[in-house]
């Protein structure tokens, strides 16, 4: 194997790592942003307030 081949394996394997582990997705995170984007038109978030 040359180096052209290691080199993209090592990127296929931390580009599947990075998309397992997702940081951005936890589960605060994906209530939080659901509460934003659709609290307001169930009346559960009250913007006036």
């Amino acid at each position: 194997m040359n180096k052209y081949t290691i080199l993209g394996i090592i990127i296929i394997i931390v580009a599947i790592i990075v998309l397992g582990w997702a940081p951005w997705m936890n589960n605060q995170n994906v209530h939080d942003k659901i509460m934003q984007e659709k609290g307001s038109i169930d009346g559960t978030i009250d913007k006036n307030t």
